[in-house]
């Protein structure tokens, strides 16, 4: 957890505060919001975010090897075979769990891959809303993009 960050939040969060973001989310998307939003975004340390990225190159080696199709087809069922389909995803998300090791370190653990865009316009939106209605520091950023991630990757608004 990335120590003063989470200490100017806390000190800044209120149910008030938290009503008008949720508000917000109401007003620009009227009925849409069908699920909780958390009352906080997490904090995570340096060292962490390295871990995650580390991580998540990994993963993008494996995809984007050029054997990767060929290693994979049978995985996909007969029935559920899209026509005319790219190389390679267009959007990647990387979903993970947050462990301890054996030491006591944070470490990502990966529970799921997906390759589909709409996570990705709701999380820029998403960070943006809490920078407007909670104090989150401008050395802090939602994007962990490393320089490979950089190279590719052109958020909108951000």
């Amino acid at each position: 957890m990335h120590q003063a960050a989470r200490k100017t939040y806390n000190e800044a969060f209120n149910d008030d505060s938290y009503q008008k973001f949720r508000a917000s989310i109401e007003a620009d998307f009227p009925g849409e919001l069908d699920f909780r939003v958390a009352e906080s975004p997490v904090f995570v340390p340096l060292v962490l975010k390295n871990k995650l990225i580390e991580a998540c190159e990994s993963f993008i080696d494996v995809i984007v090897a050029d054997d990767f199709k060929a290693k994979t087809e049978r995985a996909i069922p007969a029935a559920q075979r899209v026509p005319n389909e790219n190389d390679h995803t267009s959007f990647l998300a990387i979903d993970f769990a947050i462990c301890k090791d054996k030491n006591g370190e944070l470490e990502p653990q990966l529970i799921e891959l997906q390759g589909f865009p709409s996570l990705m316009a709701y999380q820029a939106y998403l960070s943006e809303l809490f920078r407007f209605h909670f104090p989150i520091p401008d050395s802090l950023t939602t994007l962990l993009a490393s320089k490979r991630m950089r190279n590719t990757w052109r958020p909108c608004g951000i």
